[in-house]
């Protein structure tokens, strides 16, 4: 390969424990051409990622300085040196890298440069986006230095981020649990606190932050349901498959949402700090903060580099210390190639993972086909959508949030849907714990005036389980209206569901066909199709019935949600 940059250092030969420890770093174009590269990865940005790979007497220093998501470069992200042209930077190491003792350091440069070209003069120079780009392997230079001396270690950025969330914690309100979901699915995150933005903006952060939770349930569910080289979305960001780098990846999504659960995080919308217009969020290890940025507000809500995988992006910082080794899918896909190792310590791999693993595959909530001929599919605080009659594609830009698509939504209710089906009185009906909802819209737009309503008093004569709300409901080909909760179902002959039938409850196993031992404890969602076949999920299974009464499950059934239920083309 053709020399187009190398790269120097200086710095001193001795430093006292405590105190700065300046190093400046130079860039060269060592070819009679202009060459434009990416400062991304290089200290000609600062210290905006783990650049350095360095040792203290041969055991590794860790990096404790901020973390960035990058989406696409801007202009200014570039830099642009004529021929035999030299830029130069210095960065202070103490302040990013746990230099705690004295004794003999090593240290090289951990990335390449991750665009570089020559450029002819008059030649279009505007950044290229991630899919485009041309790494340059830099020449790994080692230097040495000593630390001495028996002073107070010099505190890190990340170390100054982290004692400042622990002398506001306990002034900062009580996060509260969010309302409980169902208890085979995600359970609820803590509630976030938000910090700037506009109403509209700080209500879609919510929406993110529980729709992240759902996402990370859903890769651990994705890692447990295929364990091996099998697991094809696992191969493409991690690598090929081995038992420990798998367990690693598992565990950080666990940690993630544990975290999640237990924890309060806080989301900074106001912007400060923010390294570059093309940064998306920052954050630090062992932070509860996330920062977003430009590229946040400006990315969808789910899909490709979105808001919900950015979030997760930056937990897996704060919370499972990932690094930034590579950005973009392109480079991501590569690396899980080349080197797995670095892969499952990337966050962007992490992000992208998330990204193309569909919660729902491994559990609905709610599912239903709206008088607009619709199907809707619901779990956690977000929604899928098919508009053809087999459920087999699911529409272009979803998942969405429930929060804002179906009308002014109660809290409990954005939070997530128990149960939904449109009646034979073609209004539509969702539930949420011991209340429900209606809708008089055919695409269920607008909440009917005066909801939410108590089950209890408004669905007949119910048995009290019922009452503390439903599981799943649907109206059969037979026009007859079901009810389930837990093991046993109600039926009404009405069309506004207002007198249970006579007889019920009755015990799901033994009247819905020979259903199999996990479904006999509890359906989590029915729904007739547009192919007038009715379907029945639980956990990541469901079950076909053909015919009118839901008597006899077709043959070969149950099969997996998972590939049978179609997967968001825009991912």
């Amino acid at each position: 390969m053709v020399s187009l940059l190398s790269i120097s250092f200086q710095i001193a030969a001795e430093h006292q424990l405590g105190e700065a420890i300046p190093i400046q770093f130079t860039v060269t174009n060592e070819t009679d051409k202009d060459v434009q590269f990416l400062k991304w990865g290089t200290p000609l940005e600062g210290v905006i990622s783990n650049l350095f790979a360095i040792y203290c007497d041969g055991t590794k220093v860790a990096y404790d300085g901020i973390l960035v998501k990058y989406g696409n470069p801007a202009p200014d992200d570039y830099v642009t040196l004529r021929a035999s042209e030299s830029i130069s930077n210095e960065v202070n190491l103490a302040d990013y890298y746990d230099i705690h003792s004295s004794g003999d350091y090593q240290l090289e440069i951990r990335s390449d440069i991750q665009d570089c070209y020559t450029v002819s003069q008059g030649e279009d120079t505007s950044p290229r986006p991630l899919s485009q780009h041309e790494s340059y392997k830099l020449s790994k230079q080692k230097v040495s230095f000593k630390v001495v001396g028996e002073g107070t270690p010099r505190e890190t950025v990340a170390g100054k981020q982290r004692a400042k969330e622990a002398q506001i914690a306990p002034q900062m309100a009580k996060a509260q649990p969010l309302a409980m979901f169902k208890a085979s699915g995600p359970q609820p995150p803590l509630s976030p606190n938000i910090v700037g933005g506009t109403s509209a903006q700080q209500e879609e952060m919510k929406q993110v932050h529980q729709a992240a939770n759902v996402y990370t349930w859903g890769c651990i569910q994705a890692l447990n349901a295929v364990q091996s080289a099998q697991n094809t979305n696992y191969v493409t960001w991690f690598g090929s498959y081995d038992a420990s780098r798998f367990s690693t990846v598992k565990t950080n999504y666990q940690q993630i949402l544990n975290v999640l659960g237990s924890q309060q995080i806080t989301y900074d919308l106001t912007k400060s700090g923010c390294p570059s217009s093309s940064t998306y969020a920052y954050t630090y290890k062992g932070s509860r903060t996330v920062y977003m940025c430009n590229g946040y507000f400006n990315a969808p809500f789910c899909g490709q580099d979105s808001k919900v995988g950015t979030t997760i992006h930056e937990l897996s910082h704060a919370v499972a210390y990932t690094d930034d080794n590579v950005y973009g899918r392109t480079s991501c896909k590569n690396l899980a190639n080349t080197n797995p190792a670095k892969a499952i310590e990337n966050a962007d791999s992490y992000e992208y993972f998330a990204e193309t693993t569909l919660p729902m595959n491994y559990q609905f909530d709610s599912a239903a086909r709206l008088p607009n001929g619709k199907t809707y599919v619901t779990l956690g605080n977000i929604y899928i959508r098919y508009s053809d009659s087999n459920a087999s594609t699911i529409d272009s830009g979803y998942p969405l949030p429930l929060q804002v698509n179906w009308g002014n939504l109660p809290t409990a209710f954005a939070e997530g849907f128990d149960s939904m089906s449109a009646l034979a009185n073609g209004k539509i009906y969702v539930t949420k714990g011991n209340q429900y909802i209606r809708y008089s819209d055919s695409s269920a737009s607008t909440i009917d005036s005066g909801y939410p309503l108590a089950i209890q008093g408004n669905w007949g004569s119910l048995p009290a389980t019922f009452n503390a709300g439903f599981d799943s409901m649907t109206v059969l080909p037979n026009g007859k209206i079901y009810v389930t909760k837990g093991a046993q179902y109600v039926r009404y002959s009405d069309s506004n569901a207002s007198t249970v039938d006579p007889g019920y409850p009755l015990q799901i196993a033994g009247h819905w066909g020979n259903t199999p031992a996990s479904f006999n404890s509890g359906f989590d969602s029915m729904c007739v199709l547009g192919n007038n076949k009715t379907y029945v999920t639980s956990d990541a299974e469901y079950i076909r019935y053909s015919d009118n009464n839901a008597s006899t499950i077709d043959s070969g059934y149950p099969l997996q949600i998972a590939d049978n239920w179609g997967y968001p083309p825009d991912n």
